[in-house]
């Protein structure tokens, strides 16, 4: 007669059961506070690479970036000629315009903030967080407002740009003159740059 046999199986202890309920607690509370406090760390870490100044405007300027390409279909030339670095001396951006995007547009190719000039009358009451952040130069076309000359000239003294420099293109400004060609040079053997003074010496 054949008999059934009996297998016992050992009781595995639960492992929530095992813990106690402060360690759980504990367990709990880090997870509620570690998991955001990584988040909000990634956030302004990958914002500020984006942009060097707030986080928050290095997420705008990732999504402008997507923005540009896969809508706008924007396409950029000699991007490597963008410096991604500015020294002590500071840049100036001088560029065409033709579109409200422009300037967007412009500030997708580096991570360097640019303090933009604009037209007081384009600057919307409702986007003024956005024109504060952006440290934006209000310009009105009324010669006895000179908020943004003034502005402007604080900041290239700022930069150390010698006020000789500054009081030149005001002259040539007084004179009618509306824009000022830079001469770029190279190092090459037959560069124009031998030609000039600081060359020779």
């Amino acid at each position: 007669m054949p008999t059934a046999a009996a297998i016992a199986i050992p009781a595995v202890p639960s492992v929530i059961a095992a813990v106690s309920p402060a360690v759980a607690a504990a367990g709990m509370l880090l997870l509620l506070i570690g998991v955001p406090a990584v988040a909000v760390l990634a956030f302004k870490s990958i914002g500020h690479r984006s942009f060097q100044g707030r986080a928050s405007l290095g997420w705008l300027r990732i999504l402008t970036i997507l923005y540009s390409r896969y809508f706008q279909r924007l396409k950029v030339e000699g991007a490597e000629l963008v410096p991604q670095r500015v020294g002590p001396e500071g840049l100036i951006v001088v560029s065409t315009h033709s579109a409200g995007l422009d300037p967007v547009s412009i500030q997708t190719q580096t991570t360097v903030p640019i303090r933009w000039m604009m037209s007081a009358e384009m600057m919307d009451p409702a986007l003024g967080w956005l024109w504060r952040a952006q440290r934006v130069i209000p310009v009105t076309f009324d010669s006895r407002d000179a908020t943004a000359l003034k502005t402007a000239i604080r900041e290239a003294k700022k930069v150390a740009i010698p006020d000789t420099y500054t009081k030149r293109v005001l002259d040539y400004a007084r004179q009618g003159h509306t824009s000022i060609e830079f001469p770029t040079y190279d190092t090459d053997w037959d560069s124009e740059a031998y030609v000039t003074v600081s060359g020779q010496n």
